[in-house]
């Protein structure tokens, strides 16, 4: 470590206050980015994580009504991290987004034999 980054972390100011809730973390670290200036952008250090943090092969299950709320949605939903093909799991992916601007009720996804047969929600 340069004695510049160590500088730079020494001197950090974090909030202080952190959620524990995954949710308000991830409403704090956007707020964060979105507020970022030019001064930020070139006082930013480089990290390069050389090992992986978790396993490539691990699974979230999602069994809350939140992410699985809208049509065509199934009761628990599991998302890998790493995703050889294009289907399903994106197609969620895609309905969660659109829960950020839309209601729930006005989500619809079809299923693969209903798009097949041509007959989409």
């Amino acid at each position: 470590m340069t004695p510049e980054v160590r500088r730079v972390i020494t001197a950090a100011e974090f909030a202080d206050e952190y959620h524990t809730d995954w949710r308000q973390i991830d409403d704090q670290l956007q707020n964060w980015f979105a507020h970022r200036t030019e001064d930020d952008d070139r006082a930013a250090i480089e990290v390069r994580l050389v090992e992986p943090l978790m396993p490539d092969d691990i699974a979230y299950i999602d069994a809350t009504s939140g992410g699985n709320a809208y049509s065509g949605s199934l009761a628990v939903n599991v998302s890998y991290l790493v995703r050889n093909e294009p289907g399903p799991q994106q197609e969620h992916d895609i309905a969660l987004l659109l829960q950020r601007v839309f209601p729930a009720e006005q989500i619809f996804r079809g299923g693969t034999s209903r798009l097949r047969e041509g007959r989409i929600c």
